[in-house]
């Protein structure tokens, strides 16, 4: 594995929340590469989302190297890694978090709105715009508030937001966990479409081992981490 070539890079990484607490995670190694599809398994409660929160740089790590994108994130401070996030990663969550009292174009720029350097300028970013919500079927939805609007196109309001800033991995925290077998399987090969054009990566994680059919490389976090998680015969 080499760490500035990887997307992912982790070595001996360890995470707890407080010193005296149990350890949630305790990974001896991991690589993903540049442009790969990788799906993660495992029961709720077993560290998933904490994994995504570690990788994003939301949360510090307490030990041990998080390489991502090339950059090591414990090197950085908090304002650092928030501005890293800004500038290389979307993430979408599994409730969506869109803000209810904005139009759906508002939603959608929020993350340049928000970042005193986007990656993007205002003329660009409009052009990307139209080609994200074209590519995800929601062109006529932009003067919406999101709360007029269906599961199915929050959700891709959601991913819309994620890209916006066109990142270089994309972190994903269950996002199709409220559509059936047939619409999930639709919409991530949607989302793989894009990633595809984007030279994206994508890290995905959910209880619903199902899916991992679908994805270049899928593992149980049972095998990742030696921390001890559920068995997968809990999935539900």
């Amino acid at each position: 594995m080499n760490p500035t070539s990887d997307l992912i890079h982790l070595k001996s990484l360890k995470f707890k929340y407080a010193k005296e607490s149990p350890l949630i995670l305790d990974i001896e190694q991991f690589s993903m590469a540049p442009r790969e599809r990788f799906f993660l398994y495992g029961t709720s409660g077993s560290g998933k989302t904490t994994l995504l929160e570690v990788l994003s740089g939301v949360l510090p790590a307490t030990e041990g190297k998080v390489v991502i994108c090339g950059q090591n994130l414990t090197s950085l401070s908090a304002s650092e890694r928030d501005f890293f996030r800004s500038q290389n990663l979307g993430y979408i969550f599994q409730s969506f978090n869109l803000i209810p009292y904005l139009k759906v174009k508002e939603n959608i720029l929020l993350p340049l709105k928000l970042n005193p350097h986007p990656p993007l300028n205002q003329k660009d970013s409009e052009v990307w715009l139209q080609h994200l919500v074209q590519r995800l079927g929601i062109e006529g939805l932009l003067e919406k508030n999101v709360l007029q609007l269906s599961v199915g196109q929050q959700q891709r309001v959601a991913v819309a937001r994620a890209l916006i800033h066109k990142p270089k991995l994309l972190l994903a925290d269950e996002p199709t966990s409220a559509l059936d077998f047939e619409h999930r399987e639709k919409f991530l090969n949607l989302v793989f479409e894009i990633a595809q054009e984007q030279n994206l990566g994508i890290f995905f994680v959910s209880h619903d081992h199902s899916l991992k059919s679908l994805f270049d490389r899928s593992m149980d976090l049972r095998d990742l981490q030696k921390v001890k998680v559920p068995k997968s015969e809990d999935f539900r």
